[in-house]
């Protein structure tokens, strides 16, 4: 949990500035701003827990959950409940995940426990495109699909196929100018 992790970065800041102390006549300046940088982001977690533990809290009062919630309490179900994940499984035999790129590992884990019985899971994405790193994305998620699901196969699309060139790439006119072209045509072919 966060504020356990916050709370065991303290106590190492505490331990790091303890020895730099006990040992201030051969410590450097480096080790000094070490200890220091390691404080600071000790106490910016702890800040940050606190903070994340009271949006827990407010969040559970109010019987809201947010997006991470969504995942991380369905994750939670299938790892604890054999019964809800057979009845999950069943429900949703084929699985379809577009962004693959953009999954974090929690998303990839539940995504691999619903298709766990059936195997049927299609995966769209580019691993050139990954952009929410930030976010928590793992691109080894798409970068080890094929390892996981070994029966995978990989469609990769015509290098051509997005080609500016390519009439069914080009901006259709507006549903109502082609119906009326479709009547006029057929006005026409019915004389």
């Amino acid at each position: 949990d966060y504020a356990a992790y916050a709370e065991n970065l303290r106590a190492e800041a505490e331990r790091v500035a303890a020895g730099v102390a006990a040992d201030a006549d051969r410590a450097t300046d480096s080790d000094r701003t070490a200890a220091d940088a390691l404080a600071e982001e000790a106490r910016r977690q702890l800040e940050l827990a606190l903070a994340y533990g009271r949006y827990q809290a407010l969040l559970g009062r109010s019987g809201f959950i947010d997006f991470g919630d969504q995942v991380s309490i369905a994750l939670r179900l299938l790892r604890a409940s054999p019964a809800a994940r057979e009845i999950l499984q069943q429900r949703y035999r084929y699985i379809l995940v577009d962004e693959f790129q953009d999954t974090n590992r929690s998303q990839a884990e539940l995504v691999a426990l619903l298709a766990e019985r059936h195997r049927n899971v299609t995966v769209v994405g580019d691993d050139d495109q990954a952009i929410y790193r930030f976010r928590g994305a793992a691109i080894s998620n798409i970068l080890e699909f094929q390892a996981r699901y070994r029966q995978a196969r990989r469609v990769v699309p015509d290098p051509g196929c997005c080609d500016p060139a390519d009439p069914v790439q080009q901006p259709r006119p507006p549903r109502g100018a082609r119906r009326g072209e479709q009547g006029a045509a057929r006005r026409a072919a019915l004389g």
